[in-house]
Protein backbone atom coordinates (compact mmCIF):
# COMPACT_ATOMS: atom_id res chain seq x y z
CA UNK A 1 0.00 0.00 0.00
CA UNK A 2 1.17 3.40 -0.50
CA UNK A 3 2.24 5.41 2.09
CA UNK A 4 0.07 7.98 4.07
CA UNK A 5 1.42 11.66 5.02
CA UNK A 6 0.56 14.04 7.21
CA UNK A 7 0.78 16.85 4.64
CA UNK A 8 2.93 18.54 2.55
CA UNK A 9 6.24 19.00 4.54
CA UNK A 10 5.70 15.39 5.66
CA UNK A 11 5.42 13.77 2.65
CA UNK A 12 8.15 16.16 1.27
CA UNK A 13 10.37 15.05 4.07
CA UNK A 14 9.74 11.21 4.05
CA UNK A 15 10.48 11.27 -0.13
CA UNK A 16 13.47 13.16 0.49
CA UNK A 17 14.53 11.09 3.28
CA UNK A 18 13.43 7.63 1.45
CA UNK A 19 13.65 7.99 -2.36
CA UNK A 20 16.29 10.91 -2.63
CA UNK A 21 15.76 14.46 -4.10
CA UNK A 22 15.64 13.06 -7.69
CA UNK A 23 12.30 10.70 -6.97
CA UNK A 24 10.77 14.60 -6.40
CA UNK A 25 11.27 14.96 -10.64
CA UNK A 26 9.75 11.06 -11.21
CA UNK A 27 7.31 11.42 -14.33
CA UNK A 28 8.59 14.74 -15.47
CA UNK A 29 8.92 13.96 -18.75
CA UNK A 30 5.34 12.75 -19.16
CA UNK A 31 4.04 15.86 -17.47
CA UNK A 32 6.20 18.46 -19.52
CA UNK A 33 5.13 16.58 -22.75
CA UNK A 34 1.39 17.13 -21.54
CA UNK A 35 1.59 20.14 -20.70
CA UNK A 36 3.31 21.28 -23.63
CA UNK A 37 1.05 19.80 -25.89
CA UNK A 38 -1.80 20.76 -24.18
CA UNK A 39 -1.11 24.88 -23.88
CA UNK A 40 -0.13 24.23 -27.66
CA UNK A 41 -3.39 22.53 -28.49
CA UNK A 42 -5.30 24.99 -26.40
CA UNK A 43 -3.80 27.75 -28.03
CA UNK A 44 -4.17 26.88 -31.04
CA UNK A 45 -7.75 25.99 -31.27
CA UNK A 46 -8.54 29.62 -29.11
CA UNK A 47 -6.74 31.33 -32.33
CA UNK A 48 -8.76 29.58 -34.70
CA UNK A 49 -12.15 30.22 -33.08
CA UNK A 50 -11.18 34.08 -32.46
CA UNK A 51 -10.47 34.16 -35.97
CA UNK A 52 -13.62 32.68 -36.84
CA UNK A 53 -15.66 34.71 -34.97
CA UNK A 54 -14.05 37.73 -36.15
CA UNK A 55 -14.22 37.03 -39.60
CA UNK A 56 -18.27 35.66 -39.18
CA UNK A 57 -18.71 39.36 -37.63
CA UNK A 58 -16.78 41.40 -39.49
CA UNK A 59 -15.23 43.33 -36.59
CA UNK A 60 -11.17 43.08 -34.85
CA UNK A 61 -11.79 43.88 -31.45
CA UNK A 62 -14.24 40.68 -29.89
CA UNK A 63 -16.64 41.38 -26.70
CA UNK A 64 -15.59 39.43 -23.69
CA UNK A 65 -17.95 37.00 -23.93
CA UNK A 66 -16.57 35.83 -27.47
CA UNK A 67 -12.96 35.68 -26.20
CA UNK A 68 -14.93 33.47 -23.25
CA UNK A 69 -16.48 31.19 -26.08
CA UNK A 70 -13.23 30.96 -27.91
CA UNK A 71 -11.24 29.70 -25.03
CA UNK A 72 -13.82 27.53 -24.11
CA UNK A 73 -13.35 26.24 -27.08
CA UNK A 74 -9.59 25.74 -27.35
CA UNK A 75 -9.87 24.29 -23.46
CA UNK A 76 -12.66 21.67 -24.68
CA UNK A 77 -10.39 20.83 -28.03
CA UNK A 78 -7.25 20.33 -25.78
CA UNK A 79 -9.10 18.11 -23.48
CA UNK A 80 -10.06 15.75 -26.02
CA UNK A 81 -6.67 15.86 -28.18
CA UNK A 82 -4.56 15.58 -24.88
CA UNK A 83 -7.09 13.48 -23.09
CA UNK A 84 -4.70 10.06 -23.80
CA UNK A 85 -1.32 11.47 -22.81
CA UNK A 86 -2.79 12.23 -19.31
CA UNK A 87 -4.68 8.43 -19.37
CA UNK A 88 -0.74 7.03 -19.91
CA UNK A 89 0.81 8.97 -17.52
CA UNK A 90 -1.41 8.24 -14.59
CA UNK A 91 -1.10 4.46 -16.08
CA UNK A 92 2.72 4.85 -15.48
CA UNK A 93 2.44 6.46 -12.40
CA UNK A 94 -0.28 4.04 -10.93
CA UNK A 95 2.45 1.09 -12.32
CA UNK A 96 5.19 2.73 -10.21
CA UNK A 97 3.51 2.85 -7.33
CA UNK A 98 2.11 -0.72 -7.46
CA UNK A 99 6.01 -2.23 -8.51
CA UNK A 100 7.20 -0.15 -4.82
CA UNK A 101 4.54 -1.94 -3.32
CA UNK A 102 5.16 -5.22 -4.37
Amino acid sequence: SLPLYQGVRDAARTILRDEGWRSLYAGLSPALIGAGVSWGVYFAGYNRAKARYQRRSGVQKLPPQMHLLAAAEGGALACCLTNPIWVVKTRLELQRGVRTAA
